[in-house]
Formats: structure tokens, C-alpha cells, sequence
């Protein structure tokens, strides 16, 4: 799950298996409205039932993760094998300089002054109404209570210089997820999968044990 054209790397490293791959983004577009992430996992979950898959292993990078949760919430006995790539879901660490810009943000909301979108991000401020409502639907989700409850075979690769989603989040999830693996590789950020073939190779290798 995830940008269609960057999983096109594993063709080769998982050619034994029938392999669907999402774009999620695409979800969005589909339907005018805000979204939840239940609203994502649904729509996976109703592609898979249309074409008759019982269970599949699940392969997400990022945003991919926080779908997969919510699969399980919903179906659990959908998914097999898991792989984790960066993925995000669980509470980021408040910062002192977050904290310092959300308390800033708040007194200026509560003052009534303007020009509040310079507390946000560029790619935030670049959304429409509607977009920037599902961002915060999905970013305020966390899934730290939940992942303990899933014990299917899990693999967690992260690269290590990742900064959307920092490396305590993969140890973190390794201690949740009962029945996982954790691999980190040296100079890789947010797209290891992309960066390391060996971070592909392990991918195979589970998926064939």
C-alpha cells in the first residue's frame, strides 16, 4: 500500500506471489468528502473482497501502516504475513519547539489574529478545506493501545536517518507487536525500501519462511 510506482521494485523480489498494489491517494480523489482512516482501510478491504482474496500479506510504507491497523481493527483474519516499511500510526514525541509553536498557535487562535497558516506546513497550507480535514483526521489517529493486539508474523524495517518517522517509533512498535522482527539500515531515511536492496531481500525471505 502506498505510491504504486515506488513498490515497483518488489515485481522482482516477490514474483511468487500474486501481488495488488494500492494508491491510496487515489481513495481521496474518488470520493468529495473528508476522510478517516477507516475510510481508506474499507476501501481496501472491498478491493480485495472483489477479488475474492480471503487473506493476504500486507506490504505498507508509511501512511500504509496506519491503513493496516485499521484493517486489522475491522478484519483481522484478512491479513496474513505483515511487512512495515517507515510506517507511522503511533504518537510522536512533543518536542520542546512543537510544544513552544502549539502554545503560540493556540494564544493567536484564542486572540482572533490572522494569518494563522504560518504555524503549518507548506504542504499543509497547499491543501484545499477538505484535504487539510482528512490530514488532521488521520494525524490525530493513534494506534499505541491498539498494535498489541496483533500477532501476526510482522517484519518492521525502518532506515535509520528517517525523520517522518523517527527510529524510537520502530522500536517502540517492535516491543507492541508481539510477534515481530526489527531490521534498521544504516544511511536510509524514509524510503529504505528504495535506498537498500538487502531491505527488499527481506521482504522475500520472510514472506518465503
Amino acid at each position: 500500500m502506498g505510491n504504486k510506482d515506488s513498490f515497483k521494485c518488489f515485481k522482482n523480489y516477490l514474483f511468487k506471489y500474486k501481488q495488488i498494489y494500492f494508491s491510496l491517494h487515489s481513495i481521496e480523489e474518488e470520493r468529495n468528502e473528508q476522510l478517516f482512516i477507516k475510510d481508506y482501510a474499507k476501501a481496501v478491504i472491498k478491493i480485495l473482497n472483489s477479488l475474492n482474496v480471503e487473506k493476504a500479506s500486507f506490504v505498507c510504507h508509511s501512511f500504509g501502516g496506519r491503513v493496516l491497523f485499521k484493517i486489522h481493527e475491522i478484519n483481522p483474519y484478512l491479513i496474513d504475513k505483515i511487512i512495515l516499511y517507515d510506517v507511522a500510526g503511533l504518537k510522536p514525541k512533543k518536542t520542546l519547539n512543537k510544544s513552544i509553536k502549539i502554545i503560540k498557535y493556540k494564544i493567536s487562535k484564542f486572540l482572533g489574529l490572522k494569518n494563522l497558516d504560518k504555524f503549518f506546513s507548506s504542504d499543509y497550507k497547499a491543501m484545499d478545506v477538505r484535504h487539510r480535514q482528512t490530514f488532521k483526521n488521520i494525524v490525530n489517529e493513534h494506534f499505541d493501545n491498539y498494535v498489541s493486539n496483533i500477532k501476526n508474523p510482522s517484519l518492521i524495517v525502518y532506515g535509520k536517518e528517517d525523520k517522518d518517522t523517527p527510529i524510537y517509533m520502530a522500536k517502540k512498535l517492535n516491543k507492541k507487536l508481539i510477534n515481530s522482527k526489527l531490521e534498521i539500515f544504516e544511511n536510509c531515511g524514509h524510503f529504505c525500501y528504495l535506498q537498500n536492496n538487502h531491505a527488499l531481500l527481506l521482504a522475500q525471505f520472510f514472506l518465503n519462511c
